[in-house]
């Protein structure tokens, strides 16, 4: 698989993560955050992938749709890759 699908599926999880963490401090039902809603609403759109969604497809509410190809794709590859390199070694000789 070309390197680039695996660079954009970390910086994916890494802004997911980054984006997660923040919204831990974000207004919530009558009281203040850090930020001001509109800012919750951008970290809201970043972290379930409506932002991508909007940017690839011109409609966010096909996060789902985005986010289940990028995830779906690069576990199964990860998946296959790990199967394969515990074949070639056999089952006596593991990873450590």
């Amino acid at each position: 698989m070309k390197i680039w699908f695996y660079r954009f599926t970390a910086v994916h999880f890494c802004l997911t993560a980054l984006s997660g963490m923040v919204l831990y401090f974000r207004p919530q039902d009558g009281s203040e955050g850090w930020y001001s809603e509109r800012t919750k609403d951008w970290l809201v759109g970043l972290h379930n992938g409506e932002l991508w969604s909007d940017l690839l497809f011109g409609n966010g509410l096909l996060s789902g749709l985005a986010i289940g190809l990028v995830l779906s794709t690069t576990l199964i590859l990860f998946s296959v890759r790990s199967l394969r390199s515990r074949r070639r070694k056999g089952p006596g000789q593991g990873n450590g």
